[in-house]
């Protein structure tokens, strides 16, 4: 009975600091809605939360403070699911094309969401026939994008949109079109998300 009690105080404790951070602070971004500002409060209650439970001196504390984290880490998560399936994000997400690859972003939109990252969806369309360098048909593609700001500032990390590894594999044939799926972390930077920046693989790999 103890345990259970002292469960529902840590719960109401991370109510009670939920409800004080109000909703006049969150943003909502023109493509992403509200979920970079979700995702800031929750992940900077995590890191306050981790921040006492390691500098805590008392076990008791130490315990309070991770059980305080793992409930607001479970409470994010909900809130991130109960947010997408009351609002659409279905805003065509703006990109910059890179003009060397070998097909052509046909579409960009929003795939879902984590209280860390945010998933995209690109069809994309093959400008000629995509083959290796033995001749062969190339088995996956890649296409390397980054985030940025109103202002064009890089935000999250640079990623990496690819097709499907498995099941039946298409020929990337001239014309063909393909869905390319991926993500991009560091979604508490996204308050003011603009577009996307599509990017070289040698771009990515240096700014990774």
């Amino acid at each position: 009975m103890k345990k259970i009690n002292s469960l529902f105080v840590l719960s109401l404790g991370v109510a009670l600091v939920l409800s004080s951070c109000g909703g006049a602070s969150m943003k909502d971004n023109t493509y992403l809605g509200q979920l970079p500002s979700i995702s800031n409060k929750y992940q900077d209650m995590g890191d306050e939360y981790k921040e006492k439970a390691k500098k805590a001196t008392d076990m008791d504390d130490a315990f309070k403070y991770d059980k305080e984290y793992k409930l607001a880490k479970e409470e994010g998560k909900k809130v991130v699911k109960e947010y997408l399936e009351a609002n659409k994000l279905d805003t065509p997400i703006p990109f910059e094309e890179y003009s060397d690859s070998r097909f052509t972003i046909v579409s960009l939109s929003v795939d879902g969401a984590s209280v860390k990252r945010v998933n995209f969806v690109a069809t994309v369309k093959m400008k000629e026939d995509v083959k290796n360098k033995y001749g062969g048909f190339e088995k996956y593609i890649f296409a390397y994008l980054k985030a940025v700001d109103s202002e064009g500032n890089a935000i999250g990390k640079p990623s990496v949109l690819a097709s499907p590894m498995g099941g039946k594999v298409p020929k990337f044939e001239k014309d063909v079109e393909v869905e390319v799926k991926g993500s991009l972390s560091n979604l508490r930077e996204f308050e003011d998300f603009d577009k996307v920046v599509f990017i070289s693989k040698g771009e990515y790999e240096k700014t990774k």
